[in-house]
């Protein structure tokens, strides 16, 4: 199960229909208290944090340390390197900058400059030079 914590409800729509898609089961938690009470009655395998609402990775990673078998992954604006740089601090497995308007969620992991060339979509500082 993958958990997902955001307040915005178009980014955990996109995201719980691509994850339903793939057969994966999706839970909502727009709180600490919400995660805990998650971790308690399931085995999840995956958080996605929205590093825009509100929850610092830190307090996420204590929840969910490493090691755990629990991949976290943090995903926000590529403008908020801040953001970015805590979730990398807190030990996130996988941080994903947001693109200038995705297709959809999924296609910001190809934003990383780590798995190869962005989609045209990406923001022009997310691409590699060619």
């Amino acid at each position: 199960m993958l958990v997902l914590l955001t307040h915005d409800l178009f980014f955990g729509s996109k995201v719980s229909g691509t994850a339903q898609a793939l057969g994966l089961p999706v839970a909502s938690a727009g709180s600490l208290d919400r995660l805990r009470e998650v971790l308690t009655e399931t085995r999840i395998t995956a958080v996605l944090l929205d590093l825009a609402a509100g929850i610092a990775p830190a307090d996420v990673a204590a929840l969910v340390p490493t090691g755990s078998g629990v991949t976290r992954l943090g995903f926000g604006a590529h403008v908020d390197t801040a953001a970015l740089q805590a979730a990398r601090d807190a030990g996130f497995e996988l941080v994903i900058p947001a693109c200038a308007r995705p297709a959809s969620p999924m296609e910001n992991a190809c934003c990383s400059p780590s798995w190869g060339s962005p989609p045209r979509s990406c923001a022009p500082s997310m691409r590699k030079a060619t």
